[in-house]
C-alpha cells in the first residue's frame, strides 16, 4: 500500500538565503589561470590544437516548470476507493523522517574470471586500462539495503511517499592497493547511463588526477536502465541486482504517465536518493561490512557528469536537508560536490512525479555548507544558463560555478574510455560513434576538459578541508559562440576575449 511520510523542512536560513542570488564578475582568464596555479596541476601536456566539435549535450532530463498539470491516479472500483481512503488517513498522519542514513549490508568482492567480469571495468575499455601499473586495483561488490521513495506534498515539501523497498545495486571500487598510497579522499560518481548502460565520465576525465593524488573512486549503478543492462550482459553475475518499484502495479502511475522510454512500471527511479546517501555513509564507515575500512576515510566526495550532474542538483536542494542524508553526528554524508556539466537539469524526485514545486527553479542551487563547484562546458551553456547564481564564500553558502569557453560536453578522450567492441552488443546496445556538430569537418575537440575538472577536484577539496575559498570566474556573455579561426577565445559581444 503506498505510504507517504511527513516533510524535513529546508532550514530557514538556507530558503532566505536562496532568494538572493546575483552574478558575479572577474575576468576569466586570470581567473583560470589561478583556478590551475592553485589546482597544482603537475606533468601537463603542452595543450593540443583546439578544435570546433563537441557531442551534444542530453537535454531530455529537463524538468517542465511551473504550470505542469499533477498526474491523477483514477479509482474505478469500490476496493480502490476504500484503499483510496486508507492513503488519505496516512496522508492525514504523516510518518516522521527521523535517524541517518543505513548503512547497507555488502557481498563481495565479486569473483572475476576470463567469462565473468565487472560490467564497465577499467581493463574492457578502447585502450585498455591497466590500474596495477599505477598501483590501484578494481573491486566490485554488491550493495543492499531499503530505499525511501520520495514526493513532493501540497506544500511543496519532501515527504516519503513510499518508505523501506529492498534494493540490490553494485558499487566499482577503484582503489590503491596499499593504504600508505591513500589520499584520505573518497570519490563517489553514480554511474551516467545517458545511453541505457552504466558510463564513468567522472572518471574518464580525471583518472589521471585520483591516481597521483591517491583518492578512491567509486561508482554506483543507480538507474533502473542499467541494472537491466547488467542483466543482459551476464544474467548469472548480476542476477541479485534489483531496483524494484515497491508499489504493485494497481498503485503505480501506469507506463503511458511515465516521462521517458527507459522508465519502467516494474522498477523505480526514485530509490536512486537514498541508495546515493547509504552508499557515502557505508564507504567512510569504520563498520567490517565496509570493503575500505583499512582505508580509513578523511573526506567524501560526491560527483556526478551530465545526467548524473542532475542528478546531484536533485540530491543536493532536496535530499540533502533529510535525515536520511546525514550521519549519526549530524553532519552530511557528502564533504563536497562537484557537478560535472550538468546543472541546466534536474532529476525527479521518483518517476510518477515529473515536476517540481513552483516558485524558485528547481535548478538553483540552494545554499549548502558543504562546498559545491559546478562546471560548465560551452557546448551546454545554453541548457545550463537557467542555473546560474551568484558565487558565494558565506560559511551557510559555498558556491562556485566556472563556464569554460571552447569546452565540449565531451572530447577525444570518449574514444579512449568507451567499452571495447563487443561489450555492448552484449547487453543489445550497438556501439555508437560519437555524434557532434561539425564531426565532418573539424573531427571530436581535443580540448583538454580534463585540466579543468582535476583543478575543480583539487579546489573542492582545498575548500572542504581548510576553507581555502577557490577563484571567482566571470559569466560567458549571453549569444557566445565559437570562432572558427580561432575557436579558443568567448565571444562577448564583437570582441573575442581569451578564456
Amino acid at each position: 500500500m503506498e505510504n507517504r511520510g511527513s516533510l524535513k523542512r529546508l532550514p530557514d536560513a538556507e530558503e532566505a538565503g536562496a532568494t538572493a542570488l546575483a552574478g558575479s564578475a572577474v575576468e576569466l582568464q586570470s581567473v583560470v589561470e589561478a583556478l590551475l596555479d592553485l589546482a597544482e596541476i603537475r606533468s601537463m601536456r603542452p595543450a593540443p590544437q583546439m578544435q570546433l566539435c563537441g557531442i551534444i549535450p542530453l537535454n531530455k532530463f529537463k524538468t517542465d516548470r511551473e504550470g505542469s498539470e499533477p498526474m491523477v491516479r483514477l479509482f474505478h472500483s469500490p476496493s480502490r476507493l476504500f484503499f483510496a481512503g486508507l492513503v488519505f488517513s496516512f496522508l492525514m498522519h504523516p510518518m516522521k523522517m527521523e535517524g541517518s542514513a543505513t548503512i547497507p549490508s555488502v557481498t563481495g568482492p565479486l569473483i572475476v574470471t576470463e567469462d565473468s567480469y565487472p560490467f564497465g571495468a577499467a581493463a574492457t575499455t578502447v585502450v585498455p586500462q591497466d590500474l596495477s601499473k599505477y598501483g590501484y586495483m578494481e573491486q566490485e561488490y554488491f550493495v543492499s539495503g531499503k530505499a525511501n521513495v520520495y514526493d513532493f506534498d501540497s506544500a511543496g515539501k519532501v515527504a516519503v511517499k513510499t518508505p523501506d523497498a529492498p534494493y540490490t545495486t553494485r558499487i566499482l571500487v577503484r582503489r590503491p592497493a596499499a593504504t600508505d598510497r591513500f589520499s584520505g579522499n573518497i570519490i563517489v560518481e553514480p554511474l551516467n547511463a545517458s545511453l541505457g548502460f552504466d558510463f564513468d565520465p567522472q572518471w574518464m576525465f580525471s583518472r589521471d588526477y585520483f591516481i597521483e593524488h591517491g583518492d578512491i573512486w567509486i561508482g554506483i549503478t543507480v538507474k533502473p536502465a542499467a541494472a537491466k543492462a547488467l542483466k543482459k550482459f551476464n544474467p548469472d553475475r548480476y542476477a541479485r541486482i534489483s531496483l524494484a518499484n515497491p508499489l504493485s502495479p494497481d498503485w503505480t502511475c501506469p507506463k503511458s504517465a511515465l516521462r521517458y522510454p527507459d522508465m519502467a512500471t516494474e522498477t523505480e527511479e526514485g530509490l536512486a536518493w537514498d541508495i546515493i546517501s547509504q552508499v557515502g555513509a557505508l564507504v567512510r564507515s569504520r563498520e567490517k561490512k565496509n570493503p575500505i575500512a583499512k582505508f580509513k576515510a578523511e573526506y567524501v566526495y560526491a560527483t556526478g557528469y551530465s545526467l548524473t550532474g542532475a542528478y546531484l542538483v536533485t540530491y543536493i536542494n532536496y535530499i540533502r536537508p533529510l535525515s536520511g542524508a546525514l550521519l549519526k553526528s549530524g553532519k552530511p554524508v557528502y564533504d563536497g560536490y562537484l557537478i560535472g556539466d550538468g546543472d541546466g537539469s534536474v532529476l525527479f524526485i521518483n518517476q510518477c512525479t515529473p515536476t517540481f514545486p513552483t516558485g524558485l527553479s528547481p535548478v538553483i542551487i540552494r545554499p549548502r555548507k558543504e562546498p559545491v563547484i559546478s562546471v560548465v562546458a560551452q557546448g551546454s551553456l545554453l541548457e545550463g544558463l537557467q542555473a546560474r547564481r551568484s558565487d558565494s564564500d558565506a560559511a551557510h553558502d559555498r558556491y562556485r560555478r566556472y563556464e569554460v569557453p571552447a569546452a565540449s560536453h565531451a572530447n577525444k578522450l570518449v574514444l579512449e574510455f568507451a567499452l571495447r567492441p563487443g561489450e555492448m552488443e552484449k547487453i543489445g546496445v550497438p556501439s555508437i560513434a560519437p555524434n557532434c556538430i561539425g564531426a565532418g569537418q573539424y573531427g571530436i575537440t581535443d580540448f583538454p576538459f580534463e585540466y579543468f575538472m582535476n583543478a575543480a577536484f583539487a579546489n573542492l577539496d582545498a575548500w572542504a578541508r581548510s576553507d581555502i575559498p577557490p577563484p571567482r570566474a566571470q559569466p560567458t556573455r549571453q549569444g557566445c559562440a565559437a570562432n572558427r579561426d580561432r575557436p579558443w577565445q568567448r565571444q562577448s559581444g564583437s570582441r573575442g576575449e581569451v578564456g
